[in-house]
């Protein structure tokens, strides 16, 4: 494959970030910081990754950041992430984001200090600022660079690149390391047909207390549907009076709108712990929560 000149570009874009540097990776194991780890253990002198895991993330996520730090022969650094714990986050306002990545990024900076690493990165891309993003204003306040932003990366551009990986990971690759290039193309492909999955807080409703037994009931929900009716695009979100509301693709509306399937979801639902299970007929929408702010 050969890069298109604008992608050529951003590509030294980063280059230039990276290049001489000690970085620490805000990574998640998604896709953007998937290709902003790959980036930056080609591109810089140091890198650690690092993990944020609590009860706003799931167990999957922290498997897959595990999986491909080993692939890699890398050591991915775990810490504890409890937003929760945080008063101003905890009461669910319209900038939430804001308050959990002022913590998040705290305790990333006080890593710095101990390793004397020379910047901290974050996965934020161009096409992520046509959305409402508190956190990314905490992230510039804090002096945290998205490199992604600073090159000029759509998502569109990371997923041709993450592409052009999978065919060719010597890209990535120094062809004396003992990282499996098939391995790497192997992990890369199921990533990239992964549907995105932002935190689960993303589901409650602004202004419901965000409490752990919450997150549950809404990871539990969603398992749930996924697994009995095959549903992989889906979000189970969380309104007054403890409703639960099920977005899920129009064209699969269908496969669940029998007599049978009805019961079964609304039993279950009730079951983990929802006192009310609506079906929202407009579909799936991603950031939906946010349409009517």
């Amino acid at each position: 494959m050969v890069f298109s000149r604008g992608l050529e570009q951003k590509i030294q874009k980063l280059k230039q970030i990276f290049s001489g540097k000690k970085v620490i990776v805000a990574f998640s194991g998604g896709i953007d910081s998937t290709l902003l780890l790959l980036s930056a253990m080609k591109y810089s002198q140091k890198i650690i990754p690092v993990f944020f895991y609590g009860p706003i993330f799931t167990k999957e996520e922290l498997n897959r950041a595990s999986e491909f730090c080993k692939i890699l022969k890398i050591q991915l650094e775990i810490m504890d992430h409890n937003p929760l714990d945080q008063p101003d986050f905890r009461a669910n306002p319209k900038n939430r984001c804001y308050f959990c990545k002022k913590y998040i990024m705290n305790a990333l900076m006080q890593v710095q200090k101990e390793v004397m690493y020379d910047i901290i990165i974050e996965g934020t891309n161009s096409s992520d600022l046509n959305s409402s993003r508190p956190g990314y204003q905490a992230l510039q306040e804090m002096g945290i660079l998205s490199p992604f932003v600073l090159s000029d990366f759509t998502k569109s551009d990371i997923k041709d690149m993450i592409k052009f990986i999978i065919d060719d990971p010597s890209w990535i690759i120094d062809p004396l390391s003992s990282i499996s290039p098939l391995d790497l193309s192997d992990f890369l492909k199921k990533l990239i047909v992964q549907p995105s999955n932002p935190c689960l807080c993303s589901r409650i409703d602004y202004g419901i207390e965000i409490t752990e037994e919450r997150l549950i009931q809404i990871f539990e929900a969603e398992q749930y549907l996924q697994n009995s009716f095959n549903l992989r695009t889906l979000r189970v979100r969380l309104h007054d009076h403890n409703l639960a509301r099920i977005e899920i693709p129009q064209f699969q509306i269908i496969n669940i709108l029998t007599a049978e399937a009805i019961n079964e979801i609304t039993h279950t639902l009730k079951k983990i712990g929802f006192s009310f299970v609506t079906l929202d007929l407009e579909g799936f929408r991603s950031g939906s929560m946010d349409q009517n702010q």
